[in-house]
């Protein structure tokens, strides 16, 4: 499959198509500043975990041009080597130790699952088709390409949708966000992007 957009961000750039679309804001970058400079409408935003926030940025700068139909039959695919392990960590401070201290917070805790990342950007552009978190250990292995082809592969197609008026099938491709996570350390993460 090839994607017919991609999104790099690292600290030191945000490459949509080759093109560093941050090129303007300062070094280095960070998820809250790239939303704030260049997105800024969604106060949820601010409650999320890094991993979120991250895939989130990432992710806006391809879903935003699509229509809401192509929304609705999209699906995600996200992908990362560790899981939530840094929010769980982050959670597991906020543990009580004894019966005088603070319970867990639920804040983080909701963060402990990966796949809320995936909801968070389903939310946001509500997407209806599967939303999916794989660990594995080696991002740019087969096993993710092949993971991503059976998600699209395995989507409702339009023709499914009965209640949808054919006039509006009709301009409907089933799209694949594949988000994959090489880092959440906050100041050498990487994320790349891609739309199919």
């Amino acid at each position: 499959m090839t994607p017919e957009a991609t999104l790099i961000f690292t600290p030191d750039e945000l490459l949509l198509n080759g093109v560093d679309i941050a090129r303007e804001l300062p070094k280095p970058l960070t998820p809250a500043a790239v939303y704030r400079a260049l997105i800024g409408d969604y106060p949820k935003f601010f409650k999320m975990d890094f991993m979120s926030k991250l895939a989130f940025v990432a992710s806006e700068f391809l879903l935003r041009n699509l229509s809401s139909d192509e929304c609705e039959f999209a699906a995600i695919a996200m992908f990362n080597s560790e899981g939530s392990l840094q929010t769980d960590r982050n959670h597991q401070l906020t543990i009580g130790h004894d019966s005088t201290e603070c319970p867990a917070s639920p804040a983080t805790f909701v963060y402990t699952l990966p796949n809320i990342a995936a909801g968070e950007i389903a939310i946001r552009h509500k997407i209806m088709g599967p939303t999916c978190f794989f660990a594995v250990s080696n991002l740019d292995s087969p096993t993710t390409e092949m993971l991503i082809r059976t998600v699209s592969q395995d989507m409702p197609q339009p023709k499914d949708y009965s209640s949808v008026p054919p006039k509006q099938l009709a301009n409907i491709n089933p799209r694949v966000l594949a988000v994959k996570i090489y880092s959440v350390e906050q100041e050498k993460f990487k994320i790349i992007c891609y739309l199919y």
